[in-house]
């Protein structure tokens, strides 16, 4: 099955250098892991995301927005003409992060971040960060 194309005004993800002349996929391989796995952003960062998404997403809501529509109102709007991260925008020195985040587009937006901070307070839960998160 053919993948289909990144929707319009959407560019595709970089993934780092074409293969080399000899076509080695493993160095190509290891260059995009490489690239993937130094992507990180500090809490700073991420409170300053959070603060710029309540600008841009007025109707933004703890109880009801979803990560994905976090994701096509405020991240890719800000990445599609560079073709990075978000994290590459913010931050493009490429740091090991301290720690990996997984998230699900479906899931609330909101549970992820207070998930974040929750994590880095030492807390086992989110909600009780949940509260802080509200707009000023």
């Amino acid at each position: 099955e053919e993948e289909a194309p990144p929707p319009r005004g959407v560019a595709p993800p970089s993934i780092g250098p074409e293969p080399d002349n000899n076509g080695n996929d493993d160095d190509v391989a290891a260059r995009v892991v490489r690239s993937l796995a130094h992507r990180s952003m500090t809490l700073g960062a991420l409170v300053d995301f959070l603060k710029h998404t309540y600008e841009v997403m007025p109707h933004f809501d703890l109880a009801q927005t979803k990560t994905v529509d976090v994701v096509w109102q405020v991240i890719i709007p800000k990445t599609s003409q560079q073709g990075c991260s978000y994290a590459q925008l913010v931050d493009g020195s490429e740091q090991l992060p301290d720690r990996m985040v997984s998230h699900n587009w479906s899931n609330l937006f909101s549970h992820l971040v207070a998930g974040i901070f929750a994590n880095a307070m030492g807390h086992n839960d989110y909600f009780h960060v949940l509260p802080l998160l509200e707009r000023d």
